[in-house]
């Protein structure tokens, strides 16, 4: 490979090879590769002098880069020629200052690319590249030491100790070199990432730490936030393969007293090797580009802004550069011009043809976008653009010249707005308005209109007919003249309260005659509003209603005496409404007494006369006793088919889950007689008349098992959901509570459904099954009294479902 195709990372690669294989010579591998290698360092270094100085300008420390490079050169040629002369320990010895060297060029290597990727000169921190030249010197010194090695093979003791000297003061001052480098750096040791060294611009300005919160301690602990970013398994790959590692524009979260900040970085994991190859420490140095990178960021969503509000604009707008062509245009623009027009080709305008206002053509070069550039001036005028279907559309064109920072023209903006809409509606408004203004002056009607101040600017030729006056004696005197005076005060606050708010009119009043009689008027009016703001008028109308207005006042008199009439009735009505609930009430508690009595003694005789009874007394006897307990029962159905009906109920808030649990435990002998099973989901909490609502449940339920089917146990199942109540009303958009109670009883024929629901009506004789038909009947009064419906359905044999629908409640 010719080291001159490489770039700058691998000749940073190519380096750490070079150390890697100067150790194995001197340990053991073949001693005549040595100068090769160092030749090939040497060449390296020229090449990467030579890259940088072409690419980036001069940068003082490429020349020390070489310097270094040729050290190393001669350096590695003097340890390979004691090898040779068996002199192998003094070899080994001199490694060390073999190694500083190695070192200081992956730290020149580092500073030197930091620099290039910032872009900019670090004039103010010419000490860095001062204390490198020092170590130089030095360098050039310990090689003058090494050339004397054959002749002072006695002094290998002293030799030793000067070299761990320089290493011990070299690595000193590689330390100052990290620390007071303005590239953020720092040093991490060992596989747990001790922060062992960290200059200022890291702990500052990255970490924003205090040193003595971070020196020593593992990276890991300080910042845990970075193990579920990329960093760590980054650091980790560059401590097993060895192989430095860098990225640009990293995005990088690190967290501190302050709060979590995202940064944009430019950073490289450089390792650093031990003499056995193994990997002891990684540098670590961070370029802060965020304020670059946010800077660009912004600049890009300005432009994506600006194009998207281009793209976005309801009006056509394009531009076009220094030379003529189109270089942007919207999608308004598109649509104005029935075509796309091609960049770079399109000179002045995209449409197909342009026309002047009297329809004569205009060439492209005597545009107004044209004038604009050539003349550099702003210019507005109409013209009409031509479609390739042939179409024209007249449009308002405003082009302007687009300046540099100089002043010079680059281009120029022309923004297009498409009128012919509005011209058409101007034109047919006029017609329009031609023939309003016909029709007007032959309508019986009065017709005016006034501008949107509400100044009257028009009459139809019936007002000056009605009125005797003409317009000039309306205009002069005000049309308030021909206005009822006992009208005029009401007549003028209508009309400004109309203006002023921008609502319709409407007015009855009295005008006056041309032989001084008044008539009823009434008098509407609408605002018109057009295309543009200014395009507003008001049109009104004046209808007699004289004839119409008398037999009104006569009606509302009559209206007035019926209804008075009517209170009387009503409040006559509601009064008996109320006796006769009160006397059902009464009379319902009073014929209890005798039933009661009545069964009182029924009671005594069959205790008393019991085994004196004949087959035909004590069938007489038994009919008697089912007689008073069906009275009994009819007399308790009708008190609570008055409670239904009363006019007066408390709503309050239930959880109709636990009422029915509350109705379970009141009829659980009933149930448990019949083994039947009731099963439930949850209900709602509504706002309900607690007691009726009991009732309801109660009825149901004792309905369901009065006609359980012999022989099969009865299943009761009770569910709620929300829904439309298509059933009752197909069209209805309202949602209901609903409530649906299902039995596997004996049904019923679905032609009954609404007769089950009707006082007294009862499908089954009473020797069948027993009851007074009054029980579903309250069922239905206590749901209308919840403003809801009640409906049932069945099928003969196969049970039966009623379903309960109650108003969504807010």
């Amino acid at each position: 490979m010719d080291f001159f195709d490489l770039d700058f990372e691998q000749a940073k690669a190519r380096h750490i090879l070079f150390k890697t294989k100067l150790r194995s010579i001197l340990y053991g591998a073949d001693i005549d590769e040595a100068p090769v290698i160092s030749h090939r360092e040497c060449a390296l270094g020229k090449w990467i002098y030579g890259h940088a100085l072409e690419n980036y300008g001069h940068i003082p420390e490429m020349g020390e880069l070489e310097k270094v490079h040729a050290t190393i050169h001669t350096y590695a040629n003097e340890l390979v020629s004691i090898y040779k002369n068996g002199e192998v320990d003094k070899a080994r010895e001199g490694l060390s200052g073999m190694e500083l060297i190695s070192d200081n060029l992956a730290t020149l290597l580092s500073v030197t690319e930091m620099k290039i990727k910032a872009g900019k000169q670090y004039d103010q921190h010419e000490d860095v590249t001062d204390k490198l030249n020092v170590n130089y010197r030095e360098l050039l010194e310990l090689q003058t030491v090494i050339k004397d090695l054959d002749k002072r093979i006695k002094e290998q003791t002293l030799f030793t100790a000067k070299a761990r000297k320089k290493a011990t003061d070299n690595e000193k001052r590689f330390r100052n070199l990290v620390t007071q480098s303005p590239i953020a750096m720092t040093i991490l040791k060992g596989e747990d990432w001790i922060i062992d060294v960290a200059n200022e611009a890291m702990v500052k300005n990255i970490w924003r730490r205090k040193l003595s919160d971070v020196e020593g301690k593992k990276l890991m602990d300080i910042f845990p936030e970075l193990e579920g970013q990329q960093f760590p398994q980054l650091l980790r790959n560059v401590m097993i393969t060895g192989k430095r590692f860098s990225e640009s524009e990293a995005i990088a979260y690190v967290n501190s007293d302050d709060g979590i900040k995202k940064f944009y970085l430019d950073f490289e994991y450089a390792p650093f090797f031990e003499t056995d190859g193994t990997i002891s420490a990684i540098l670590v140095t961070v370029n802060d580009v965020t304020e670059k990178v946010e800077t660009r960021h912004k600049i890009e969503e300005a432009e994506k802004r600006y194009r998207h509000l281009i793209e976005t604009l309801p009006v056509a707008l394009f531009t076009i550069d220094k030379d003529g062509f189109i270089n942007l245009y919207n999608t308004a623009c598109e649509k104005l011009w029935g075509r796309k027009p091609e960049m770079g080709l399109d000179k002045w305008c995209g449409s197909e043809e342009l026309y002047r206002l009297d329809r004569t053509f205009m060439a492209p070069e005597e545009s107004p976008m044209a004038m604009a550039f050539k003349e550099n001036r702003s210019i507005e005028t109409e013209i009409y653009v031509k479609r390739p279907d042939g179409s024209l559309r007249h449009v308002i064109i405003h082009p302007q010249p687009m300046h540099d920072r100089n002043g010079n023209v680059t281009g120029a903006m022309n923004v297009l707005i498409d009128i012919t809409e509005r011209m058409e509606a101007e034109m047919a408004l006029r017609s329009s308005e031609e023939k309003f203004r016909l029709i007007a002056n032959f309508m019986p009607q009065f017709i005016w209109t006034a501008d949107a101040e509400g100044n009257l600017n028009y009459f139809s030729q019936s007002v000056f007919d009605y009125s005797g006056l003409s317009l000039g004696q309306i205009l002069r005197d005000g049309w308030l003249e021909i206005v009822h005076p006992d009208d005029r005060e009401e007549n003028v606050r209508l009309w400004t309260e109309s203006v002023t708010m921008g609502k319709d009119f409407h007015c009855e009043h009295r005008f006056r005659r041309y032989d001084g009689v008044f008539r009823w008027q009434l008098s509407r009016a609408v605002l018109q509003k057009g295309s543009s703001e200014n395009l507003q008028v008001w049109v009104g109308t004046s209808t007699d209603i004289h004839d119409r207005k008398l037999f009104t006042d006569e009606l509302e008199i009559k209206v007035q005496q019926r209804t008075k009439e009517l209170n009387l009735t009503n409040e006559d009505l509601l009064r008996s409404n109320s006796e006769l609930t009160q006397f059902a009430y009464v009379a319902s508690h009073d014929l209890q007494e005798p039933i009661r009595k009545i069964q009182t003694f029924i009671s005594r005789i069959e205790e008393m006369e019991n085994d004196n009874f004949s087959l035909k007394s004590r069938d007489y006897f038994n009919r008697i006793s089912a007689s008073s307990q069906r009275m009994q029962q009819l007399i308790s159905d009708l008190l609570s088919f008055s409670r239904a009906n009363a006019a007066q109920h408390h709503f309050e808030e239930t959880d109709l889950t636990v009422l029915l649990q509350n109705v379970k435990d009141q009829m659980k002998e009933s149930i448990e007689q019949k083994h039947a099973i009731i099963t439930s989901s949850r209900l709602p909490v509504l706002q309900v008349i607690t007691y009726q609502f009991e009732q309801l449940f109660t009825n149901l339920i004792s309905n369901s098992l009065k006609f359980s089917k012999p022989g099969l146990t009865p299943r009761i199942d009770i569910n709620y959901r929300i829904g439309k109540a298509k059933e009752i009303n197909p069209t209805s958009a309202e949602d209901y509570h609903i409530i649906s109670l299902a039995d596997n009883g004996i049904g019923f024929e679905s032609q009954f459904s609404d007769r089950i629901f009707q006082v007294f009506q009862r499908l089954h004789s009473k020797e069948t099954y027993e009851g007074t038909g009054i029980g579903l009947a309250i069922c239905k009064k206590i749901v209308e009294n919840h403003k809801g419906f009640i409906s049932a359905s069945g099928e003969l044999g196969k049970g039966a479902t009623f379903m309960i629908y109650l108003p969504g409640q807010k």
